[in-house]
């Protein structure tokens, strides 16, 4: 099984595959579950949660929509890695979570 630090970069590979139908559908998922997002923040939403961000695609977009975005993982390669948007973006919040025993408040 692959650990953290060996996927993220694999992850952020989806999105500039050579190959042209595995690059569509990320990329066309990715756009489309950022259009709800700013959808969902246009319609008056504002706070976003982003559970299992792993290489974190969609963390600068949430937080550039949302006044408030928590994003959790379990891995620390992950939270490692999204760290450096939460300097840039201040709204953004990083927690370890399991969403199977999560500490997370309810609101």
């Amino acid at each position: 099984m692959k650990t953290g630090t060996e996927l993220i970069p694999l992850l952020e590979t989806l999105y500039a595959s050579k190959n042209p139908t595995r690059r569509w559908l990320h990329c066309t998922r990715r756009d489309w579950i950022i259009a709800q997002a700013r959808e969902c923040a246009r319609a008056g939403a504002r706070r976003a949660l982003e559970v299992g961000f792993g290489a974190g695609v969609y963390l600068a977009p949430l937080a550039e929509a949302f006044a408030e975005v928590t994003a959790t993982d379990l891995d620390e390669a992950h939270l490692r890695h999204g760290q450096a948007l939460v300097a840039r973006y201040p709204n953004l919040t990083l927690r370890r979570d399991d969403i199977l025993a999560t500490a997370l408040p309810e609101r």
